[in-house]
C-alpha cells in the first residue's frame, strides 16, 4: 500500500478543489507559476477513500503550496472507461505536470509520454515499463508492498500469540486475515509480505488472504471480512481502498481490532463509536508525491527512472497512532522496531523476493 496502493476509490465528491479543480473527468486549465507550468493530478476514482488517493492529493497540494504553482484535481471516477478521456483532456490542457497513480494507469502514461514528449509525467504505486518505451519524461513511484505486508502481518500475529491485549482473546489456532482490492501484483505483493511477517514471528499463527475485487465496496469489504472473522480471524488488516471501510466496520462489529493501509485511516479510530483501526501498515504517499512535483519544479527530477521507497528511507512503517501506542505492549512495539530495522539490513530478503 501504500502502499496500498492501488485503484483506490469511495465516496462520491462534487467537487475537487486544490487551487483549480474539475471534477467527474471534466478538467479545467492550469495557469503557470513559480517559473513552471501548473500540475495536474488525475485521480482513477473520487477522494474521499481516507487513503492512497487522499495522500497523493494531500501531497499535491502541499507542494504547489511550497512551490507557488497552481494545481488542479480531475476525479475521474470508479469507471475505468472515463481514465482515459480523462487523461486525453489533461494531456490537451495546459499542465506541464500530470500526476496519476495506480497499476491500470501504467500503459495509458507510457502511451501519453511517448506522444507527448513536451509533457512531465509522474505515476505512483506503479512504474510504466522503461524496457519497451521511451519515456524520458515519466517518473515512477514504487513501494516496497512486501515490506508493508510483512510488518502488518508481524504485528498481527505478535498480536494473536501474546496474551492480555484487549479485544484479541483467540480461540483455538491463532488467526488472522488480510483483506486486498483487486487482484494486481500490487496486493498480492501485500500478500505476500503479510505471510512472510507473520511467519518470521509467529509459524503457528494460521493467516487467511482474500481479494475483495474492487476499491470501492464497502459491502463487499464487510462481508469478506466477516468470513473470515467467521474463521476465527482475530485481527484483520485491510489493503482495498474504500472498501477498507467495510472491513473496518465488520471488526467493530465483533469487537475486534483492524489494521489499515494508510495513516489517514488512523486519524479517527473509531468506527460507529468504537475504537476499531489500531494503526496502519502503511507507505508514506504523500511525501513521495509531494517531493515528486517539488523536484520537478526545481528541475531536479529523475525522468527515466523509478524510484522505490521502503524501510530504507523511512516510507513504509507502522503508525505510531496514540490509540497503537497504548493498546500494544511495549515488547511488541519494540519488536516491530527490530522488525524494521531487519528488514533494513536486509535479513527477510529471500523471503519478500516473488518467485
Amino acid at each position: 500500500m501504500g502502499p496500498v496502493h492501488k485503484v483506490m476509490a469511495a465516496l462520491a465528491a462534487t467537487v475537487c478543489l486544490l487551487t483549480t479543480a474539475a471534477c467527474g473527468g471534466a478538467s479545467g486549465g492550469s495557469s503557470e507559476g513559480g517559473g513552471s507550468g501548473g500540475v495536474a493530478l488525475l485521480l482513477p476514482g473520487t477522494s474521499g477513500d481516507g487513503g492512497f488517493l487522499d495522500s497523493a492529493k494531500a501531497g499535491v497540494q502541499t507542494a504547489a503550496d511550497e512551490a507557488g504553482i497552481k494545481a488542479q484535481v480531475v476525479e475521474a471516477g470508479t469507471d475505468p472507461t472515463k481514465w482515459q478521456p480523462a487523461l486525453d483532456d489533461l494531456v490537451a490542457g495546459n499542465a506541464k505536470l500530470i500526476v496519476t497513480g495506480s497499476f491500470a494507469m501504467a500503459d495509458m502514461i507510457q502511451q501519453a509520454a511517448e506522444a507527448n514528449p513536451d509533457k512531465t509525467f509522474v505515476i505512483f504505486d506503479a512504474s510504466v515499463n522503461y524496457g519497451k518505451c521511451k519515456c524520458p519524461n515519466v517518473y515512477s513511484i514504487t513501494y516496497v508492498e512486501t515490506q508493508v505486508g510483512f510488518l502488518g502481518g508481524a504485528l498481527a500475529a505478535l498480536m494473536v500469540t501474546t496474551p492480555g491485549i484487549a479485544k484479541v482473546n483467540p480461540a483455538g489456532t491463532p488467526t488472522i486475515g488480510m483483506v486486498g482490492g483487486e487482484e494486481i501484483p500490487v496486493i498480492a505483493a501485500y500478500f505476500q509480505g503479510f505471510k512472510a511477517g507473520a511467519k518470521a514471528v509467529a509459524p503457528g499463527v494460521k493467516v487467511l488472504t482474500t481479494y475483495s475485487g474492487s476499491f470501492s465496496d464497502p459491502v463487499k469489504g464487510k462481508a469478506v471480512a466477516g468470513d473470515m472473522i467467521n474463521q476465527g480471524a482475530d485481527v484483520i488488516a485491510a489493503a482495498a481502498g474504500g472498501t477498507d471501510k467495510g472491513v473496518f466496520e465488520a471488526a467493530a462489529a465483533r469487537g475486534l481490532w483492524a489494521i489499515g493501509a494508510d495513516k489517514q485511516e488512523t486519524v479517527d479510530p473509531k468506527v460507529g463509536g468504537v475504537d476499531t483501526v489500531l494503526t496502519a501498515a502503511t507507505v508514506d504517499v504523500r511525501s513521495s508525491v509531494k517531493q515528486a512535483v517539488l523536484d520537478w519544479h526545481d528541475g531536479k527530477l529523475k525522468g527515466g527512472t523509478a524510484g522505490a521507497y521502503g524501510v530504507e528511507d523511512g516510507s513504509v512503517s507502522i503508525v505510531e497512532s496514540p490509540l497503537y501506542t497504548s493498546v500494544v505492549p511495549a515488547k511488541i512495539q519494540n519488536r516491530i522496531k527490530e522488525l524494521v530495522a531487519e528488514l533494513k539490513a536486509g535479513k527477510y530478503k529471500a523471503e519478500l523476493t516473488a518467485s
